[in-house]
């Protein structure tokens, strides 16, 4: 079993999305915004956070790690990780990361705000975001793709993708959070009405993601090198 890579996925909070008829929602709508990362290297959206035509929240960033590799950023998502090194990944926000076999989901607690929020993430494979033949041409060199939500609410409530590229430096991490696209969809009625997404919180949620990938670039080649040998 593979470690969930939710650690950053800190508010997948419940929002009500209204979905049109006449235009893509939910996957759909997700797996067409996240089909434009292969089209080029840079898009008009890079970093921010939307709304989508569905209602859904839309958090991008953009890392630059400096001598890590996608195969690293990769085995480190799927790892599953002890406090301390979930604490290395961000100092001050991490508190926790444990194994939930129930759920087949890492679960991850953050300090938000002086308050501690429990998320959930399952790792789910590429291929159901993204096709995966136009990787090699789009020069993709890993993407992990994770479900995830608040561990007191059932079901999942969003989507983290991390889509890396190797440079000559190191690789670039394109990020994308999707917030409010729920499975099952009764997850909805129960925990919509407690909790929305914020701008506030998706302002931290898009410094968090920045942050995190500065603490990671620092340790990850030494502790990839000792557990892999590679």
């Amino acid at each position: 079993m593979r470690g969930g890579g939710l650690g950053a996925l800190s508010l997948l909070a419940p929002l009500g999305c209204q979905r049109g008829a006449q235009s893509l929602s939910g996957i759909a709508l997700v797996r067409a915004e996240l089909a434009t990362l292969l089209d080029s290297q840079r898009t008009s959206f890079e970093a921010g956070y939307r709304t989508l035509d569905d209602g859904m929240k839309l958090v991008a960033s953009i890392h630059h790690l400096s001598n890590v590799s996608g195969a690293m950023v990769e085995w480190w998502h799927r790892r599953r990780k002890s406090d301390e090194e979930f604490r290395q990944w961000h100092p001050t926000a991490h508190l926790h990361w444990e194994w939930n076999e129930q759920l087949n989901a890492g679960v991850s607690h953050h300090l938000i705000d002086g308050e501690v929020e429990k998320t959930k993430g399952q790792a789910r494979e590429p291929r159901e975001y993204f096709d995966v033949s136009r990787f090699p041409d789009a020069e993709i060199s890993a993407a992990i793709c994770s479900r995830g939500g608040p561990l007191d609410t059932d079901g999942w409530s969003g989507h983290i993708i991390h889509l890396c590229r190797d440079t000559d430096y190191g690789c670039e991490v394109r990020t994308r959070v999707f917030l409010g696209d729920f499975d099952p969809p009764s997850a909805l009625e129960s925990a919509a009405l407690s909790r929305f997404v914020t701008d506030e919180r998706l302002a931290w949620l898009l410094r968090h993601q920045s942050e995190e990938h500065v603490y990671l670039a620092r340790f990850l080649p030494d502790l990839y090198a000792r557990e892999t040998g590679a």
